[in-house]
């Protein structure tokens, strides 16, 4: 179902541009404060997920206003990933 060509060229150009991003954020996240992404603090900050999720709703109405949350909830995925209790 998901078998789908991908061009190599195409695939290792997007590995190419990709790395220095990648590099840069494995720089700013890094295990500290780890606590903050156990269990407990883990469940509070999936909360906070579901609410900018919930928030996303009523700012669809303005323009790029879903972003913000959007963002958050990215952020905070980041963090949980690499135990980053500060991101």
């Amino acid at each position: 179902a998901l078998k789908m060509p991908m061009p190599r060229r195409l695939l290792s150009a997007f590995i190419k541009s990709a790395r220095p991003v990648a590099q840069r954020v494995d720089k700013i996240v890094q295990p500290r404060l780890a606590v903050l992404a156990e269990p407990p603090w883990a469940a509070g900050a999936g909360l906070v997920c579901v609410l900018a999720a919930l928030a996303t709703f009523p700012l669809s109405l303005l323009p790029f206003g879903p972003v913000v949350p959007g963002v958050a909830i990215c952020l905070v995925g980041l963090g949980l990933t690499v135990k980053d209790g500060l991101a």
